[in-house]
């Protein structure tokens, strides 16, 4: 048997693992405090001891980085870890889902990168595998998993596109938007007036009651100003310079300023794609695109965005290199008119709610300033609320064509449409309530391969068109895979 000559990992792997594990380090340091030596033999003793313990966990540290071994070839990615008890793992390069690479601080300072390889459940208690390699020794890997194919831009995000993105992606936007018409004079006060305070030192509190602004909302408006201003930093560089290539079979997508991240993914590892807009995208006619995997949900950060934020036609031009929906064959069912009751039903009730308690105020004498605009407040919430339940009610259907799926359906306050095809569709789901079961209508749901249960669904279509379309469902994926 031919032997094979494994690689160690870089030395950062070393500071990672102490970091880890620094907790450890707190036993000898309570030692400390709960003995409180007095004596010169006494101090030796005990602080000799913490010295000697410290020691022996930067050795342990420096023995698992010795055994922290791996080797990558044109078909296998082998890797071994342990010290004491020895494991090994044997993995196809094809079973290889996706490869995240991210260079960010502190290990750049050391010249390493953080690289996880994303495998199938299949292979038991291993569902990633987490390394510290070089630079040279990451490209490497790459080219061996993948090989040194040629790869062209499909897509490059403007930056100043990016920088009006951030400012809508933060929640605390909206809310200071909402906010914005109940105070009083806030161009004043973030404006020029708010400079000269600041440099005449005056006590910004009685000047903010001064000009007619209640404490109450000038303090909202001030944390959520801040909440929207560190959210958009976080946001701006964590997407800038965002690019997406192709090659022949993988995905690449690049992006970040101070911490850099790649994710690579084979093209036929993608089990459905996502387009999704929020309140304030729909106003912008901008469309974010999303990729789901067999790993999707089980990694930190938001890996999966395959477009930021693009005007209709450039996401459809994106869209069609993953997706082929000009087909003659073409089956919609839209929810039937009566289901828009449950569609406003929860923000409808709760506006009954919030009339009454106004008109309960009024008659006790209890509505001051401060809670009239809390409740204006609430009252715009709850309109918005309920004005995107009535535009996702229209936008809601199933779509079923012969290359896949469509469901469009709302998540949260944003609009998704989630295109399947039926290759990487799992199994259907049809589930009626109490209610549903008078109404003749269903909840339809459709199952993706995923190491979580995923799934997209639509709500209140027609039972019996239902049942239709799970029969054409069926035809397709026999179509696609006979043996299915």
């Amino acid at each position: 048997m031919k032997k094979m000559n494994f690689k160690k990992v870089h030395k950062y792997i070393i500071y990672a693992f102490m970091s880890k594990y620094v907790w450890v380090l707190l036993f000898p340091v309570l030692q400390s405090l709960i003995l409180a030596p007095n004596s010169l033999a006494q101090i030796i003793i005990v602080y000799g001891l913490n010295i000697f313990c410290f020691i022996i966990f930067v050795l342990w540290a420096i023995i698992r980085y010795r055994k922290f071994l791996y080797l990558d070839d044109d078909k296998y990615f082998y890797w071994q870890k342990g010290v004491f008890i020895r494991r090994f793992s044997k993995i196809s390069n094809q079973d290889i889902h996706s490869v995240i690479i991210e260079k960010k601080y502190p290990s750049a300072l050391f010249g390493a990168r953080e690289i996880r390889l994303l495998v199938p459940s299949k292979y038991k208690n291993v569902s990633q595998i987490h390394l510290f390699l070089s630079k040279d020794k990451i490209i490497n890997t790459i080219q061996e998993i993948y090989g040194g194919r040629s790869k062209i831009q499909l897509y490059k995000t403007n930056n100043l596109r990016l920088l009006l993105m951030a400012l809508s992606w933060s929640n605390s936007l909206t809310g200071l938007l909402i906010l914005a018409p109940f105070i009083k004079n806030i161009g004043d006060l973030f404006g020029e007036k708010y400079s000269q305070l600041l440099y005449k030192n005056l006590d910004i509190s009685s000047y903010i009651v001064y000009i007619g602004v209640p404490p109450l909302a000038a303090f909202i408006a001030g944390f959520l100003i801040v909440g929207w201003a560190a959210a958009f930093f976080i946001q701006f560089i964590r997407y800038y310079n965002f690019t997406t290539e192709k090659s022949d079979k993988e995905i690449f997508i690049s992006r970040g300023w101070i911490n850099k991240h790649l994710f690579i993914i084979q093209k036929e590892k993608i089990n459905s794609i996502t387009v999704k807009q929020s309140l304030l995208m729909q106003l912008l006619k901008l469309h974010s695109i999303y990729l789901h995997t067999i790993n999707t949900g089980t990694q930190k950060g938001d890996r999966s965005l395959l477009v930021p934020g693009e005007k209709a036609n450039i996401a459809d031009k994106v869209l069609k290199e993953f997706v082929n929906l000009n087909c003659s064959c073409k089956r919609e069912v839209k929810p039937n008119k009566d289901a828009i009751i449950g569609y406003v039903m929860a923000p409808g009730i709760c506006i009954i709610l919030l009339v009454s308690v106004f008109i309960l105020f009024r008659v006790i004498n209890f509505f001051s300033s401060i809670v009239q605009i809390f409740w204006m407040f609430c009252m715009i919430i709850l309109v918005v609320w309920l004005v995107f339940r009535y535009i996702a009610f229209k936008n809601s259907s199933l779509v079923v064509t012969d290359k896949a799926v469509l469901i469009n359906y709302f998540s949260m306050m944003t609009l998704t449409r989630n295109i399947i095809s039926y290759d990487k569709l799992q199994f259907v789901e049809i589930s009626q309530n109490f209610m549903q079961k008078k109404s003749g209508n269903c909840n339809f749901k459709v199952y993706i391969y995923s190491v979580k249960k995923s799934g997209f669904s639509v709500s209140d279509i027609n039972f019996n068109k239902a049942s239709e379309l799970i029969r054409e469902i069926e035809g397709y994926m026999n179509k696609k895979s006979p043996q299915a």
